[in-house]
């Protein structure tokens, strides 16, 4: 999928808790963000790919994102608005 995107021709800001290991998408000029805040200051909409609800609950109850979570306002059952300055 996010080759896809960046083939689509949108900028793809990058986090993986294990570090990005996929070559094609750096090569094809993403960027690597060291915390889940660094991508939320950098991007106007964030999609998540994770295999199994035990990584969702990982990431977004006790994982890093929490906290970016925590600055989001419900728009609809799955949007959220982020207020990006207060990630900083």
């Amino acid at each position: 999928m996010a080759l896809n995107l960046q083939k689509g021709g949108h900028h793809l800001f990058l986090h993986s808790r294990s570090g990005v290991r996929d070559k094609a998408l750096m090569e094809g000029g993403g960027t690597e963000c060291t915390t889940p805040a660094e991508v939320a200051t950098a991007t106007e909409f964030i999609i998540t790919m994770l295999p199994n609800t035990t990584d969702v609950e990982a990431v977004f109850i006790r994982g890093e994102w929490r906290r970016v979570r925590s600055y989001a306002k419900r728009q609809t059952s799955d949007r959220y608005e982020l207020d990006r300055a207060a990630c900083n």
